[in-house]
């Protein structure tokens, strides 16, 4: 559950952040774009599509990453498509000052020529988001399973602590590890 509600945290800074930029962007973008949802809802599907596939990753008996490494691991994340969403944004903008991606029809009879780019930024920048934020929870989920993976594994190379009872010989002795390699 915590991975759960840390994913869903981080995808709600992520989400405002997003709309406070694209809307400083495009103040238009956000009633006339088919893609927009409303910010709960797009935060809800955010966090979801990357808390929803991080929890199913850390569940069952293997050893679980501590939060803190998640935390790391998400701040990547969230790095990443920032930085995927504000290269869409400049893409966006230059592709329609190129003439290369124009706005829907009915965009373009609702706003002036000269916020179209601004417009087609905004819709890059969220497309990129949404994308993005849907490849980036299957390789977060990805990345738990081979660290849980990792932990496990190295958990079972550890050495028994004294005392503690185990696979012993007939003697009562830990067998001794051969010095051979088969």
């Amino acid at each position: 559950m915590p991975v759960l509600l840390l994913t869903i945290v981080a995808a709600g800074l992520y989400g405002a952040l997003l709309y406070l930029i694209t809307g400083a962007v495009c103040s238009e973008h956000a009633e006339l774009s088919p893609t927009t949802l409303p910010l709960p809802v797009a935060l809800g599907f955010v966090a979801l599509g990357v808390g929803l596939p991080a929890a199913g990753a850390n569940l069952g008996s293997w050893p679980k990453p501590a939060l803190r490494e998640l935390s790391v691991a998400l701040a990547v994340l969230f790095g990443a498509l920032s930085f995927g969403a504000l290269m869409a944004l400049g893409m966006g903008w230059a592709a329609a000052v190129g003439e290369v991606a124009l706005p829907p029809e009915r965009v373009q009879l609702a706003l002036a020529r000269e916020r179209w780019p601004n417009y087609m930024a905004a819709s890059f920048a969220h497309i990129a988001s949404y994308g993005g934020g849907a490849l980036g929870g299957a390789a977060l989920a990805l990345h738990l399973v081979l660290r849980r993976w990792r932990l496990r594994s190295a958990a079972r190379r550890e050495p028994a602590p004294a005392g503690a009872t185990g696979a012993t010989g007939a003697t009562g002795a830990a067998p001794q590890a051969s010095s051979e390699r088969k």
